[in-house]
């Protein structure tokens, strides 16, 4: 999340950051992975790392998606009611951009498994990847499918987990709780109109109609 607001407020950051995302996604993992068995060994270490490389990619881009769908006229409005950068990505920008966020990490957590899956085929000494080679090697079907399943089943587990995390964030469909959030927001950024204001605009505005001068009446 923090390299997506990075990229959204800084566009020299974007132009920076999204070439060098793209290249780590597009590198194919399976290539790499033997570089990080031998780099940190067969602990947990390369499993995260690859993991995470798979996952990044889909998190940041949703989110940077998530935090530029917002309306502009929404942006100037808060501006224009004193709203600061920060209250206006935490008022307006971030709660928008959760159900995109939200959408991405459903994604990353399923490839999340396969790279996991991915570390432990080219180099693990346990783990449902090191069964899976093992039962594929020795032709031992049921155990091949028992780790299918549960490799299948943990990647569902979180999946719902996901989902029940943006039920619980954002009730409703994505689009109807993304303009319901910025509809409360922009209510609370008018409620904290200082009363100054109103008062001031109401002195500009005349109460009653000029009169004209009998003097004018009478040349008119």
């Amino acid at each position: 999340m923090a390299a997506a607001v990075l990229m959204v407020y800084s566009p020299t950051a974007e132009k920076t950051l999204y070439p060098l995302l793209l290249f780590a996604q597009v590198v194919p993992k399976i290539a790499v992975a033997p570089l990080f068995v031998v780099w940190l060994g067969f602990g947990l270490s390369p499993k995260i790392l690859i993991a995470v490389l798979i996952a990044f990619f889909p998190v940041v881009i949703s989110s940077v998606t998530g935090l530029k769908s917002v309306d502009p006229e929404i942006l100037d409005l808060a501006a224009t009611m004193g709203a600061n950068t920060w209250k206006t990505f935490v008022k307006i920008r971030f709660p928008g951009s959760l159900p995109f966020l939200f959408s991405g990490l459903k994604v990353a957590v399923t490839l999340a498994v396969t790279g996991a899956l991915v570390s432990e085929f080219v180099g693990a000494n346990e783990g449902l990847g090191f069964v899976i080679l093992q039962a594929n090697g020795n032709l031992d079907t049921p155990t091949l499918f028992a780790g299918l399943l549960m490799l299948t089943a943990i990647g569902v587990l979180l999946f719902v987990a996901v989902e029940l995390a943006e039920r619980w964030a954002c009730p409703g469909t994505p689009a109807a709780a993304a303009a319901r959030r910025q509809h409360h927001a922009l209510v609370r950024l008018t409620e904290r109109v200082p009363a100054a204001v109103t008062q001031q605009v109401s002195a500009a505005v005349p109460q009653s109609p000029p009169q004209i001068p009998p003097s004018r009446r009478a040349t008119l």
